[in-house]
């Protein structure tokens, strides 16, 4: 499916996105680096196969800034993870 990422004169119609996962970061599927406002440096995490199979996606789908969508994945695992438009992912490794 398609999200919608904005236009570069109406950024803001790109999409909020919250999904629900069973795990956000226990499951060690895979490691992913985080870069971007709000972030010092970069934080790397070790994350849920499911979480990991949808930061592949993120980083597949070509944008520029303004352009992009945000991302809120909750998990039954107890954790939240936001991830404005501006932030960067980099998918370092997958386990398996």
């Amino acid at each position: 499916r398609s999200v919608k990422q904005g236009t570069l004169l109406s950024p803001e119609d790109g999409a909020t996105l919250i999904i629900w996962l069973s795990d956000v970061i226990e499951g060690n599927s895979g490691m992913i680096e985080i870069s971007g406002p709000g972030v010092e440096d970069s934080a790397t995490l070790y994350v849920s196969p499911a979480m990991f199979s949808l930061m592949k996606h993120r980083t597949a789908i070509q944008f520029e800034y303004p352009l992009g969508f945000d991302l809120f994945a909750v998990g039954s695992d107890g954790y939240l993870l936001g991830l404005p438009r501006t932030s960067s992912v980099k998918v370092v490794t997958e386990k398996g």
